[in-house]
């Protein structure tokens, strides 16, 4: 049978296995395939397919209001992103960065909030959450467009908030925020309310989102939620604590349940940097190790205020991170941090951890090293039932700069085509850089000889628009919570003066 007759079906399954923009490239070879590949059915399938891949929510697309131009642009924008950064320089070469233009560029409409403290792009482009004080808005900025005149609001009163963190439901149907303020009663102990607000998604057709909450107040101990690390993962808020003793506890609570984990913690030198979940694992991060424990049987409170009873919940495993030779952690500003949003983490493992170090020489010029480390599948061997080591994988420098300028505000990062991109902002400048899927024969194994560096990941730099600087001196460094980029539509928002929210688009549309 020739190929031209052969079933649209087959054609079809052909299709799936492609990414978008080959797709586009195989439509070019001839008739046939040309008009497979014009099928609106082959690209609310691709859809589909990005959004599970891509940890974007189902209700991101309205699908049937799309045209077959929209689809194209959504489903090809992650491959295009992609394209665009690999065109950069390596890090660190710093004056042969690759500058990418915006293409649009709009103020979301403010109607008299005031002035803003957080901001989050939502994976997928179109929603983005902004914090001011008193409440949180969802802002709706259509896709595949410039961005909508009029977006859709949903605001949540909330006032007195210190801490802000979105994540997915574990159905992609809500947006939740965590959130908590500070409770000053009579009682000489702080108390510390822990609220998840629930943007409901479901019914798009509402003319304003639906919204709730749940909340848990922290009475028993003075509560410093918010100083140390904490996370939400799906139906799961876990945070680190410090009881009046001085003792540091872990706290896992499933606040759909309203049931609750609580548990010592060895107290250490330098603290925790960061806490996440590793499907059953709760994981705390050290400069020099990650300590696992599995999550114990979660209870009930007597009452929503009362005391959380602590258990003994043995350590599972102790991991060493092994540094490279060369690299020192005597650097003279705090190590901290750096990873993947707490949002991907409702639905698979972080796939690596970067440390971000800033050390000055004596002339006061700052070099800053993102230190990257791989965890690459699970620490627990049956061979081994102790560890197996994760090995620091490669070594980036910033280039370095005179002045607290040029320290470092990384993003956390996201997830596009499973690449892992990488926004950071430096001496005013935005930039963007991508680590590749690391596989399995790039993985531990292979880089068991501490010194084993990878080859650093091309970089390119996010021309900002004139009109919207992001403060009124040309030197200031916009605040890691102040700006948010999303690869998976190529739109970055960020915050102007602080009264002002930019969104900018960088890719063309329609340029398909």
């Amino acid at each position: 049978m020739p190929f031209s007759d052969l079933p649209f079906g087959v054609y079809s399954n052909i299709f799936y296995f492609l990414d978008a923009l080959d797709i586009l490239a195989v439509g070019k070879t001839c008739s046939t395939l040309r008009a497979a590949s014009q099928a609106r059915s082959v690209w609310t399938t691709a859809l589909t397919k990005l959004c599970r891949e891509n940890h974007i929510l189902k209700t991101t697309f309205d699908v049937g209001e799309m045209s077959l131009n929209q689809l194209k642009h959504v489903c090809t924008a992650p491959s295009r992103t992609l394209s665009m950064i690999k065109k950069g320089s390596p890090m660190g070469t710093y004056q042969d960065y690759l500058t990418l233009n915006p293409q649009s560029v709009h103020e979301v409409h403010q109607n008299g909030f005031g002035k803003y403290q957080r901001i989050f792009l939502v994976p997928g482009g179109r929603y983005l959450l902004a914090y001011g004080g008193k409440s949180i808005i969802l802002y709706d900025l259509n896709v595949a467009q410039p961005v909508a005149t009029h977006p859709i609001q949903a605001r949540v009163p909330h006032s007195n908030d210190f801490s802000f963190m979105p994540c997915p439901s574990p159905d992609g149907q809500e947006i939740r925020v965590l959130m908590s303020r500070k409770l000053h009663g009579s009682s000489i102990a702080i108390q510390t309310e822990i609220s998840v607000i629930f943007f409901i998604l479901k019914d798009q057709s509402n003319e304003r989102l639906s919204t709730t909450s749940r909340s848990t107040t922290i009475s028993s101990w003075s509560s410093s939620f918010g100083r140390l690390p904490y996370t939400i993962v799906g139906d799961l808020v876990v945070f680190c604590d410090e009881l009046d003793n001085g003792d540091d506890i872990l706290v896992v609570w499933h606040y759909m349940q309203y049931k609750i984990a609580a548990w010592h913690i060895p107290t250490v030198t330098g603290g925790y940097l960061e806490v996440f979940v590793d499907k059953e694992y709760v994981v705390l991060v050290l400069s020099a190790e990650l300590i696992y424990w599995k999550i114990p049987d979660l209870r009930s409170r007597p009452h929503p205020e009362g005391d959380i009873p602590i258990q003994k919940i043995p350590v599972s495993c102790r991991v060493p991170l092994h540094w490279d030779q060369g690299i020192s952690l005597q650097v003279q500003r705090p190590v901290y941090c750096a990873r993947l949003f707490d949002w991907y983490n409702t639905f698979l493992s972080l796939p690596s951890i970067d440390f971000v170090s800033s050390a000055s020489d004596c002339c006061l010029f700052i070099k800053n090293t993102l230190i990257c480390h791989q965890l690459d599948g699970s620490p627990f061997d049956p061979k081994d039932p102790e560890f197996i080591p994760f090995h620091t994988f490669s070594q980036f420098h910033i280039p370095a700069g005179s002045g607290s300028r040029h320290r470092l505000r990384v993003s956390p990062y996201a997830i596009c085509n499973d690449w892992v991109v990488k926004t950071f902002m430096q001496d005013t400048k935005l930039y963007v850089c991508a680590t590749p899927p690391r596989n399995g024969d790039v993985g531990n194994q292979a880089l068991s000889a501490a010194g084993t560096s990878m080859e650093p990941d091309r970089t390119v730099r996010l021309l900002l628009p004139e009109d919207y600087r992001p403060a009124d001196d040309p030197h200031t460094t916009l605040a890691r919570k102040h700006f948010c980029f999303d690869p998976l539509s190529g739109r970055l928002a960020y915050l102007s003066k602080g009264t002002r929210i930019v969104v900018v688009d960088y890719l063309k549309y329609p340029d398909i």
